[in-house]
């Protein structure tokens, strides 16, 4: 028979992601510390950023065609979409809590709030494994990868992707809810906490073991299998260990050029660099997701785990901000080492009058181009003065 969770144990209760974080006295009442007012403002902070950012994002790859016609950037979308839903109705919620250590929102929100969490952080793990395999595809197909890959199908599967989250994440909607345990606040209210309400041991070891799975070990690990096989493609191709097909062959069936530029070095190099931002999302969204899923774990799979312990209760704090955090830090990566999220976020920035900015531009472009050519034809009369002395000699 399943052991049974004591009444009162609201610390090991809580929703993955925003695990509760009452603080107790030994007669069980929640003090209000300065977290309750440090925590919910560095909340505001991560939103505000996470918001703007997010939404920027969202914002270029729709508004501007160059950006709609990428794969890629359609996947990366996908995930902003994530991150701005998650922080628009999580983050509010767990500043609330911090706030009052207590649930206000009703049993309806609970569940909801519960749900949407990890159908959300599941969504964005999928479309960063969904990305990691489109770039080994692209990288050791190149070819088939230009007649195969759509934004069509890329939408496809980002619906894909929210359809089986939802329905991965159902069991989060059913087992959480209010409870009411007989406590009473400063004014005597009685405290109402959003908690799972399933009472066996057992199964909530299973649940959090499979929360863990689904969101971070199973997409990590893949993803981990496919950028070892994409440095291991590189590797080789940079030792010529891969040729491309013969132009005798590639000739008749036409798409010689297209082919020879598909498998030379060069174009695997600017692969890459795409493929490194994808790179760097991936290790940004593991480190900050590790000790909220580490800590949860140890909470629910172990019966001696220190609920009281301040060191515990401050490792928490940090875990959840952590997590938080990713949200924000996306956007950043995209401005700082995507080139073409360079360009808009700069054209958005320090935006300037329509027609100025086609002159301006059309002039740089002009100098650009009178500039190479001044040098072309500098480096011919070079060689032609040297061949002259060479022949006079």
């Amino acid at each position: 028979m399943d052991e049974v969770l004591p009444y009162n144990d609201y610390e090991s209760s809580s929703y993955s992601y925003s695990m509760s974080i009452m603080n107790y006295t030994y007669s069980g009442s929640p003090v209000l510390g300065p977290e309750s007012v440090i925590v919910p403002l560095i909340f505001v902070i991560i939103a505000v950023f996470a918001i703007a950012g997010n939404s920027l994002v969202i914002f270029i790859v729709l508004r501007y065609r160059k950006m709609r016609q990428s794969v890629t950037n359609f996947y990366i979308l996908n995930v902003a979409v994530g991150d701005l839903v998650y922080m628009l109705a999580c983050a509010p919620l767990t500043a609330a809590l911090y706030a009052d250590y207590q649930w206000r929102f009703g049993n309806f929100l609970c569940k909801f709030n519960a749900f949407l969490q990890h159908v959300t952080v599941q969504a964005t793990c999928a479309t960063l494994t969904v990305m990691t395999v489109d770039r080994y595809y692209v990288i050791t197909n190149p070819f088939t990868s230009r007649q195969t890959r759509t934004i069509l199908r890329a939408g496809v599967i980002c619906c894909i992707v929210w359809i089986v989250s939802g329905l991965m994440h159902v069991p989060a909607a059913l087992i959480y809810g209010t409870t009411k345990p007989g406590e009473h606040n400063y004014y005597n209210e009685p405290v109402i906490y959003c908690t799972h309400t399933h009472t066996s041991t057992r199964f909530i070891k299973f649940y959090s073991i499979y929360v863990i799975g689904v969101t971070y070990v199973i997409p990590l690990a893949i993803i981990s299998v496919c950028y070892g096989l994409i440095l291991a493609h590189l590797w080789k191709l940079s030792k010529g260990g891969i040729t491309a097909t013969s132009g005798k062959a590639a000739n008749r069936k036409g798409k010689a050029e297209v082919l020879s530029e598909g498998s030379s070095v060069q174009t695997a190099t600017k692969k890459w660099k795409t493929t490194r931002i994808v790179l760097i999302v991936v290790m940004l969204f593991a480190i900050c997701w590790a000790p909220i899923h580490a800590i949860n774990l140890w909470n629910d799979v172990d019966p001696n785990y220190p609920h009281e312990a301040k060191y515990i209760y401050a490792f928490r704090m940090f875990c959840l901000i952590l997590a938080y955090s990713n949200s924000c830090v996306n956007p950043v990566v995209y401005a700082l080492a995507g080139n073409s999220f360079q360009v808009y976020f700069r054209q958005i920035c320090y935006t300037r009058p329509r027609g100025k900015q086609e002159v301006a531009s059309t002039k740089t472009n002009y100098t650009h181009s009178m500039h190479r050519q001044g040098r072309r034809t500098s480096n011919l009369q070079t060689e032609m003065i040297s061949m002259t002395a060479n022949t006079s000699v």
